[in-house]
């Protein structure tokens, strides 16, 4: 089924991630995809100092003239990825007031809670945006931490493996989203991981796989953009987990064989085109 996709994300100029994956993957899986930046940087965190700049004055304005006429501008699913807590905290007040409000009238909240990797929060982030973003995902129905963001939330240790981390999904579902998948999650063997998840349903469960030699970035939104296509083309919530943790293992095999630089970001083009016609889908922008 074509969906209407609003994506809340910040752009990266140079580089692998956001909205220069979802938006187009999820279009090339036949949906309606619209985009509300957040902010626009020059290039991602692993390249160091970098331009940046906020667009909450846009974002204001756009969200104003979209609720005078929400008939037009309405959405079945709305995902948050990144927002601003460099420039100041507004931006999560709207966003939350924003979610809450077509949450009330039907639409799916999605939210990546990104704050951080490999065990701390991202260079420059302070560390009251912890604080914001357990507000914003109490108005999200999914929601697609990695471990790191996960420990945050909760105040663990990233590190946590075992039982202890496979209470985790339940633990944040106490706080609003009824669905949580957890990647990139440790285990005692330093070459495989795991990602957990929690659905709608209850259901618990863990998907393996093998840790690459290098963690290419993108890789996290490529996993929320197949996660999502597979659900919505009728997969159900744990198996499109397993999807999207085999298809990570493909596009990062294919990644390293064409050795790309890790920084430069994953590309997952062509393993995503195969697997849209695995899930029976035409691999062409909606119309």
């Amino acid at each position: 089924m074509r969906r209407r996709i609003l994506l809340i994300n910040d752009y990266i100029g140079h580089g692998v991630g956001t909205v220069n994956v979802l938006q187009p993957l999820l279009m090339m899986s036949g949906h309606r995809v619209s985009v509300l930046l957040t902010a626009m940087m020059s290039h991602g965190f692993q390249y160091g100092d970098y331009v940046y700049r906020p667009l909450t004055e846009e974002l204001n304005g756009t969200l104003t003239r979209w609720e005078q006429r929400h008939e037009e501008f309405d959405f079945d699913i709305v995902m948050t990825g990144f927002i601003d807590s460099l420039g100041d905290f507004r931006q999560f007040a709207t966003v939350r007031s924003f979610l809450t409000a077509r949450r009330q009238r039907g639409a799916k909240i999605i939210v990546d809670p990104v704050m951080g990797d490999g065990g701390a929060l991202y260079p420059t982030l302070p560390r009251r945006v912890i604080d914001e973003m357990r507000g914003l995902i109490r108005a999200a129905d999914v929601i697609t931490p990695n471990v790191t963001e996960a420990a945050l939330l909760l105040g663990e240790h990233p590190q946590t493996t075992g039982a202890a981390l496979a209470e985790w999904p339940e633990r944040l579902a106490a706080a609003g989203p009824a669905t949580v998948i957890i990647t990139d999650c440790p285990t005692d063997d330093p070459a495989q991981g795991r990602i957990y998840y929690r659905t709608a349903q209850g259901e618990h469960g863990t998907v393996p796989f093998t840790r690459q030699a290098a963690a290419f970035s993108g890789s996290g939104d490529y996993f929320n953009a197949v996660w999502l296509a597979a659900v919505e083309a009728g997969v159900p919530v744990a198996e499109a987990v397993a999807v999207a943790a085999a298809f990570i293992d493909e596009a990062l095999a294919e990644t390293t064989a064409a050795h790309i630089n890790p920084a430069d970001g994953l590309y997952g083009v062509r393993s995503f085109v195969r697997l849209l016609a695995r899930l029976g889908l035409t691999a062409s922008p909606s119309r």
